[in-house]
């Protein structure tokens, strides 16, 4: 498994409500959800200064696209 399937699996399962890829860590409760942090590739963000896509890539070479849905949810892509 590549880290960013990891980092992928972390967050579709631990299901924090707010995280950063950025920062390597999301907030579930009061709890930290902890996963490993990757170099920023591509970012894209709307006129209202939100992300809506990102692209990181992690130590071993795999990829995780980041998109943000007009509905509120998101999706992760791993590669």
């Amino acid at each position: 498994m590549t880290i960013a399937e990891q980092v992928r699996n972390t967050i579709t399962t631990k299901r924090p409500g707010t995280f950063s890829l950025y920062a390597g860590y999301g907030m579930e409760g009061a709890q930290y959800v902890r996963f490993p942090t990757g170099h920023m590739l591509r970012e894209k963000r709307n006129e209202k200064g939100r992300c809506t896509m990102a692209v990181y890539q992690y130590a071993d070479d795999s990829k995780l696209t980041y998109r943000y849905k007009s509905d509120g949810g998101y999706t992760l892509e791993a590669a």
